[in-house]
């Protein structure tokens, strides 16, 4: 019969090792998915600005709606400006009357382009956007691979079987 001895020099005794697997790991997970969802996270934030920016002139522009469908009504009901629409349109000039330069002009105000919002600015979205450049992603994914596979095969926790003091073969 073969007997099992343990090598204590092989492997440390203590928690120490598995805390030191898992604290490899999680930083090697971590890194990682950051790489992975850095450019995302970027793309999400873009958008969500764009969105707002994209609300804020849909906003302008049915407000500037409303305000010429008001004026419109007010200016529908009144019969002076009806008579002088007519004759405009028609050509007709009371005697006495002396046409007027055309100027260009409108009832509504000018729309005014609305401003980009300014980017988030939390902690979260400042890591992402360092990690949203392509060499910057490439390395963080080589980095979290490397680190994964560095605790998986350096310390060798989870494939390894563990023996007790009076087990044998």
């Amino acid at each position: 019969m073969q007997e099992v001895v343990r090598d204590a020099s092989v492997r440390p005794s203590g928690g120490w090792p598995a805390l030191a697997f898992w604290l490899t790991a999680t930083l090697g997970v971590a890194l990682f998915a950051l790489g992975v969802l850095a450019q995302p996270w970027c793309g999400r934030l873009d958008a969500e600005r764009q969105l707002a920016f994209e609300d804020a002139k849909v906003g302008q522009v049915s407000q500037a709606v409303e305000d010429l469908e008001t004026v419109a009504t007010w200016l529908s009901d009144d019969p002076k400006y009806l008579a002088r629409q007519i004759r405009r349109d028609l050509g007709y000039r009371r005697p006495g009357d002396e046409p007027l330069p055309l100027v260009s002009h409108s009832l509504a105000p000018p729309l005014q382009e609305p401003r980009m919002p300014e980017p988030r600015d939390t902690r979260l979205d400042r890591l992402c956007r360092r990690f949203a450049s392509p060499p910057a992603s490439q390395a963080s994914l080589a980095g979290g691979l490397m680190l994964m596979a560095v605790a998986l095969i350096w310390f060798d926790l989870p494939t390894s079987q563990r023996r007790g003091k009076g087990d044998a073969e």
